[in-house]
Formats: C-alpha cells, structure tokens, sequence
C-alpha cells in the first residue's frame, strides 16, 4: 500500500506544471544548506547540513541537530562515497567523523547502481544491523530548492516493514531526500545552494 501511495503522489507531483524543471548545476554544491526534519518517536528536531565540499577526492558537511544537541563535521572519503561496506552513519553525537566505509545524507553510489539493476542491496541504516533493500519505482519529486518548486529524479528502495530510502537518481550525486531508518525519519526541508 505505501508502495501505491508513494507512486500516486510522486506521479501528481510529476504532472503539476508550475514546477521547474531539475536543476542543471550541482544540486550539493560547497555552501548548499540542507535541512533535514528528523522524527525519532515523540521527538522532532531539524538536521542542519551545511555543505563544505562535495567533490571527486572527499565529501565534507557540517552538521547541527538543534537546541545544542550535536553539532560537528562529517567527511566522507571517496571510498566511501563509492562502496561503505559498513551503511550509513546516522546516530550523531558533538564529534568530528571521518568515514571511509560509511555514508551519511548520501546513498552510497555503487549501493544506487545495483539497486537499480535489479540487485538486493544489505544497507545498515539504523546503526545495528543491515536490512535488504530493493528497488520500488524511480519518478520525479518536487522538492522546494532556492525558493522554487523543483521535479528532481528519484529512486525509493523498500526493504521488509516500513524502511525506506527516497534518493536523487543520479549516479554521481545520490542526495537522500527522504528515509525512514525504523527507529527514526528523516525527510529534507527547503534547501538553498
């Protein structure tokens, strides 16, 4: 059913033509801020990623959780940006982190890739255990980006129960727009580059 639910919606958002169309510069350039809205059960707080360098040889993003909760920086090696045989780091905590075989705020590339050729992928995303995801659809999805209403390509990958991630379809830069880890959502807010 959320299967449906999900195609209906990105489908109406894909028809509505006030939208513009995808952007043809880098969606995460360096001085792009992201925010994220995070629901981990009764609580609710923004995810603020500042974006200090998404190139070739490293990722690197600031990161605040709000009210003082957690603040620091992430940077991600190629490597990791590649493979992260070891998920996604999505628990913070006031620290730098520097990962080689784990993502954060982006799919891994190669985990989109194999995805999207018809591959199970295991992905921990909650921190514990990883969890099978398969591809569900790619189609459009409007997101609000320098103030307009843009259609971005995105993929949602399901796995057994209620995860999921929703990811720009792009092979270079596979931005999470939405996921829910299980004991947490994330869903990204307006954005600015």
């Amino acid at each position: 059913m959320r299967s449906l639910l999900f195609a209906a919606a990105l489908a109406l958002s894909a028809c509505a033509s006030t939208r513009a169309p995808a952007p043809a510069a880098p969606l995460t350039p360096p001085g792009a801020v992201l925010t994220y809205e995070v629901v981990a059960g009764p609580q609710t707080y923004p995810f603020e990623v500042p974006v200090r360098q998404n190139a070739a040889a490293a990722t690197a993003f600031a990161f605040d959780l709000g009210a003082g909760v957690a603040t620091g920086v992430v940077t991600m090696t190629a490597g990791a940006r590649q493979t992260a045989p070891r998920g996604m780091q999505n628990q913070f905590r006031t620290q730098d982190y520097a990962l080689d075989d784990q993502t954060s705020v982006w799919m891994a590339r190669d985990d989109g890739r194999r995805l999207k050729a018809g591959e199970t992928v295991a992905i921990t995303v909650d921190g514990t255990s990883a969890t099978p995801f398969t591809l569900d659809g790619c189609t459009p999805v409007a997101v609000q980006l320098d103030g307009a209403s843009v259609d971005l390509p995105a993929c949602r990958y399901t796995s057994p129960g209620d995860r999921f991630v929703v990811a720009v379809d792009d092979d270079r830069d596979p931005l999470i727009l939405d996921m829910n880890a299980g004991p947490f959502r994330v869903t990204l807010q307006p954005a600015t580059r």
